[in-house]
């Protein structure tokens, strides 16, 4: 029917927008990382983008951890 394709149209229109917008959050999140100083931010601001990531089905640590790419005091 007509309502369903509707429907069906409009899911796939805000799936499309969340992943979009939560790609450009984690890409923002790890820029984060890149300048945080701070070890318990970092470790903080990794559970954000592991939460992001589950929200789109992504991995977005797989480039690794900061803790293995960053030491931070």
């Amino acid at each position: 029917s007509d309502e369903f394709q509707e429907l069906i149209q409009s899911y796939n229109y805000f799936q499309e927008s969340l992943r979009i917008q939560t790609e450009q959050e984690i890409r923002m999140l790890k820029k984060l990382v890149e300048k945080a100083t701070n070890k318990e931010l970092v470790e903080e601001i990794y559970k954000v983008l592991q939460y992001k990531s589950k929200q789109i089905n992504v991995n977005a640590l797989s480039a690794g951890s900061p803790h293995e790419e960053r030491h931070v005091s």
